[in-house]
């Protein structure tokens, strides 16, 4: 399918159109042309007022239900709606039930998503349960795909653990995040 976007203001620091009002050109899903008054031949040609386009955005926090809360909304519904949102990528958090802290479970995610437009983006648990008490199983998890490894808004309460976990994340370039939360400042905080 070929697109014409006529009178579009580019919102890219990384191009030379950055900020600059063109036509962008697309054939079969690939920019061909940018420039003022292109008159290509559409299929589909797109023109409204104050068009903005930019690089696909990237939710580095996404919480979706899958596994145990399918009806709420599960890994597919929320690859959709991230993708009508705009976003390319999604980096989603373990705190389903049970939570995302096995390989397998890892596994599950990448398969489910593989051929969607939008790159779904694991992150496994950090501890066991997210109780904060042994690790997970962090480094099958990375083998399987995991990008990260957090408890999402538990904060690890143990430094013990946190230094043990970030020492053994560092030796095979495990990335760690932490919720930082220290209860005895923010003991009226709830999750809403």
């Amino acid at each position: 399918m070929k697109i014409l976007i006529k009178a579009a203001k580019v919102i890219d620091p990384n191009s030379s159109f950055n900020g600059k009002t063109v036509d962008v050109f697309i054939e079969e899903g690939v920019i061909k042309n940018i420039g003022k008054n292109l008159s290509d031949n559409a299929d589909k040609v797109i023109e409204e007022k104050n068009l903005h386009i930019s690089p696909g955005l990237m939710d580095m926090h996404a919480e979706f239900c899958e596994p145990g809360m399918e009806y709420k909304e599960d890994l597919i519904s929320g690859a959709n709606a991230a993708a009508k949102g705009g976003f390319t990528s999604v980096a989603i958090m373990p705190n389903t039930t049970p939570t995302r802290s096995s390989k397998t479970d890892i596994e599950f995610v990448k398969s489910k998503t593989q051929n969607h437009i939008v790159d779904v983006l694991p992150i496994g648990a950090l501890s066991h349960n997210l109780e904060g008490k042994e690790l997970a199983e962090i480094f099958d998890m990375k083998q399987a795909g995991a990008v990260a490894f957090s408890d999402n808004k538990k904060a690890i309460k143990s430094s013990g653990l946190m230094s043990r976990a970030l020492l053994y994340a560092k030796n095979f370039g495990g990335l760690v995040i932490s919720f930082a939360n220290d209860e005895s400042l923010s003991h009226e905080w709830t999750d809403a």
